[in-house]
């Protein structure tokens, strides 16, 4: 099972309160959710429902696959006895389709099923998802279920074909007020200006990964630091991070102008001093010749710790490779559509509506 999910222990998540058929696409108003300390990492997660009659479980969307994943009925283990998952049931549905032994199967390892999947008001039959009797993924979790937001997502594409919309959806987050999911088109009341496009690198299956020419730290016109990439850096959107991360080298040159120290929240964290954030520098990321620019409010995250004020900053380190994860430290400054058909992120500066 740990192969479907590399999501971190604890998540902050947005729940799916809502939805509605817009003119353009299916509107998911999403409400925040704190499981635990809120400088933890972030994801999305909403109802659909399954089966005929309508099964209703919650979902934790997920921009680094393309599958579905649920949660069995059969689930009888200590955690589905007590968390009061919602499973599914594939008896009860008179659309399901799976093989002649699924019953005994699904004991074993995760079972192929295909139901009716429904959003909204629009039902899509015949989709194919993975059905799991283990808990493992769910422990404490208030979702039962995944699904793959990814690049080849055939949740995407199976729903906006229904509809005749293009393969697409878009995110607006709001810290205070309606964050929005919108399946098949994106809200132009949400943002100003044009979008401005990147293509994807198509280097993995899933992830939505780009190329980005440069980071600039600056004030002004005043440049105090510029780190330009080769083709062969990979960044990857990935909304269900609350940071920005990336090697430990080019991050500890970040930490540096920014004059850190470690954070005394958690010692993978650095902080800064809250009066100083307004003489921070901005960051610029650089792509297809496009520049999208955070300032210090935006990459700084106030919280609360033992009754004082303190100051995270939202980019941290890794040791592992090259590829950096761009989490929604971005998407909260700027609305992102991300256009499966089309193989490419469009991102223009969200309009805020005076709450957040």
């Amino acid at each position: 099972m740990k192969s479907f999910c590399l999501l971190p222990p604890i998540l902050l998540v947005f729940i799916v309160s809502i939805h509605q058929i817009a003119g353009n696409g299916i509107r998911v108003p999403l409400s925040k959710y704190e499981p635990g300390d809120e400088v933890n990492g972030q994801g999305f997660y909403g109802t659909i429902s399954i089966g005929t009659p309508p099964q209703k479980i919650n979902v934790l969307f997920d921009w680094k696959t393309n599958g579905i994943w649920m949660l069995s009925s059969y689930c009888n283990d200590s955690v589905c006895r007590a968390q009061n998952h919602s499973t599914y049931n594939h008896k009860i549905s008179t659309t399901f389709r799976g093989e002649d032994d699924f019953d005994t199967k699904i004991w074993q390892h995760p079972g192929e099923a295909t139901d009716t999947i429904t959003i909204g008001n629009i039902q899509t039959q015949n989709v194919s998802f993975f059905v799991t009797t283990s808990s493992e993924e769910f422990n404490s979790t208030p979702y039962d279920g995944f699904v793959g937001l990814g690049r080849e997502s055939d949740f995407i594409h199976r729903h906006c074909e229904k509809l005749g919309f293009k393969r697409k959806f878009s995110l607006y987050i709001q810290d205070n007020s309606t964050s929005e999911l919108m399946l098949c088109g994106e809200d132009k009341t949400k943002f100003q200006g044009n979008l401005k496009y990147i293509t994807t690198d198509g280097q993995q299956f899933s992830r939505w990964n780009v190329a980005i020419q440069s980071i600039l730290l600056h004030r002004g016109d005043k440049y105090v630091l510029e780190m330009q990439f080769d083709d062969a850096r990979r960044f990857a959107l990935d909304p269900t991070s609350s940071y920005i991360t990336g090697p430990n080298d080019v991050i500890a040159k970040i930490y540096n102008e920014l004059n850190t120290r470690t954070s005394k929240i958690r010692d993978d964290l650095k902080e800064v001093d809250c009066k100083h954030i307004h003489t921070l520098p901005n960051i610029t990321f650089r792509a297809a010749d496009n520049n999208f620019t955070l300032t210090g409010n935006d990459y700084i995250k106030q919280v609360t710790h033992n009754d004082e004020r303190v100051c995270i900053v939202q980019f941290v380190s890794h040791e592992y490779s090259e590829l950096w994860i761009i989490g929604n430290v971005f998407n909260r400054k700027f609305y992102t559509v991300f256009d499966v058909e089309m193989q490419r992120i469009g991102f223009a500066e969200r309009i805020h509506d005076g709450s957040a």
